[in-house]
């Protein structure tokens, strides 16, 4: 299980903390982050996707697929083929 806030260079959630877990389930096994909150959930259509080089850490961006920005927030859609190769980083809760 990964500390999504800890991976994207934010505030890690704290062990006696209520958390959220999300599980993403990809051609290489189940992938669980555990966040903060989650404020909804929205669908995109692919013409809003935009490359995200340049609005991250340039270390993030392999496992990101896209951004958009909708109303005056910017969305990272998570690359869930590629976010499980993280597993050599502390991000682990």
């Amino acid at each position: 299980m990964f500390d999504l806030a800890l991976l994207l260079s934010l505030n890690p959630l704290e062990e006696s903390s209520l958390f959220t877990i999300v599980l993403l389930q990809t051609s290489k096994g189940h992938l669980a982050l555990a966040l903060h909150q989650v404020g909804g959930i929205a669908r995109l259509s692919e013409s809003l996707i935009q490359s995200p080089v340049g609005t991250l850490s340039a270390a993030l961006v392999p496992y990101v697929k896209g951004c958009c920005r909708l109303e005056e927030e910017m969305f990272f859609i998570l690359d869930g083929e590629r976010s499980p190769n993280i597993v050599g980083q502390s991000v682990f809760l």
